[in-house]
């Protein structure tokens, strides 16, 4: 009988290349084992990515086959690298998980199931980041996938220890039109090359052209009879103005000698950037944004979809169990009132034969 170790889509995890020092980045994904006695098993990461010419998120299934898998390698051990909060969060099923590492040394690289597209898929702007972290994953042949072990219920734990230290004795199940659902079955190879792109420089310093772009304006201030510069070009009134008629007030302003030189009131002109260095900053910008806020937006959004799905599995789960517990209090019930009904009439036929017993004998009824 052929069946996924786990309800649904399966449960969360994070893999990443393993190397020696284990500090590559994580990459969120769902972790199912499909499995058949003695026959089939197969290890599998479902992601979801942006691809260029798609407006939703696509999803990409890495298969990891048993037969696929170098024999004795296969290790499930404690976990001993360090998760942040919102990486626990992820594959924990409840407050305090129990981090496991499968670890699998494949032969080739994986197969990955994805979207059926007529060319190379490649990522939507400001993916790239996020876009080479699911590349590397599909060309490694050694890697690490990171889950609770919370998660297995006991029945699980057996066929699951079998395929992790006997790969050898199973083979990957058998693709064929049904099981792609419309999707191709092709390797890291269908992924186009995401390199990074470097920002072109002008040829003179930028710090250069601003200096030479921008002159001081010359301003011409009046120094005051103090001996230093008035800090604003206020004409000075004096104290008596308020007595003094109208027409005077005026003289006294355009004849005095503390009064700067009148100049209509301008307003400056709006700072414009000059092209080479707005085309400078603009890419710098989309270039921090692409590799610091895109990548937390998508785990984000992971995060809102895996949560959901969590939800749903736990809301159907707990309909299930409510449906058990009202079969089992109907079982119950009902064998109450036949074992009242057993009682009942055995008591009837206890107060018959007691009547007939009587009448035999000649003595009145009770």
């Amino acid at each position: 009988m052929t069946y996924n170790l786990f309800r649904g889509a399966g449960i969360g995890a994070l893999a990443y290349v393993a190397n020696d020092n284990d500090t590559c980045s994580l990459l969120r994904c769902t972790f199912q084992v499909k499995f058949k006695d003695g026959l089939h098993a197969t290890f599998s990461l479902q992601h979801t990515a942006h691809v260029h010419g798609s407006i939703d998120a696509q999803v990409f299934h890495f298969l990891y086959d048993a037969d696929n898998l170098v024999p004795a390698t296969t290790t499930c051990t404690t976990a001993k690298r360090t998760l942040a909060l919102t990486e626990s969060s992820h594959i924990a099923r409840n407050q305090t998980p129990e981090v496991r590492a499968l670890s699998l040394n494949l032969k080739t690289p994986c197969a990955i199931l994805c979207p059926n597209v007529s060319a190379c898929i490649a990522p939507q702007p400001s993916h790239e980041l996020h876009f080479r972290r699911l590349v590397d994953l599909a060309k490694a042949i050694e890697i690490t996938i990171l889950f609770d072990w919370k998660w297995f219920q006991p029945k699980q734990i057996g066929p699951f220890l079998t395929v992790v230290s006997q790969p050898e004795t199973f083979t990957g199940f058998r693709i064929d039109e049904k099981n792609l659902r419309g999707r191709r079955l092709e390797d890291w190879s269908v992924f186009s090359p995401t390199e990074h792109r470097r920002i072109a420089t002008p040829s003179s310093s930028p710090r250069h052209q601003i200096t030479t772009t921008f002159t001081r304006k010359p301003t011409n201030h009046t120094p005051s009879p103090r001996g230093h510069h008035a800090k604003n070009d206020a004409p000075i009134v004096p104290r008596n103005a308020r007595a003094l008629p109208h027409h005077q007030i005026h003289h006294h302003l355009t004849t005095s000698p503390y009064t700067t030189p009148k100049t209509s009131p301008t307003i400056p002109p709006s700072l414009h950037l000059p092209s080479p260095l707005h085309a400078f900053l603009s890419a710098r910008t989309s270039s921090f944004c692409a590799k610091n806020l895109t990548p937390l937006i998508e785990d984000a959004l992971y995060d809102a979809q895996y949560l959901r799905d969590a939800a749903d599995d736990d809301f159907i789960a707990a309909i299930e169990d409510q449906k058990l517990d009202i079969q089992g209090r109907r079982h119950e019930a009902l064998e109450e009132l036949q074992a009242d009904i057993e009682r009942m009439v055995e008591e009837k036929f206890g107060k018959m034969e007691e009547r007939q017993t009587s009448a035999r004998n000649g003595k009145p009824p009770p």
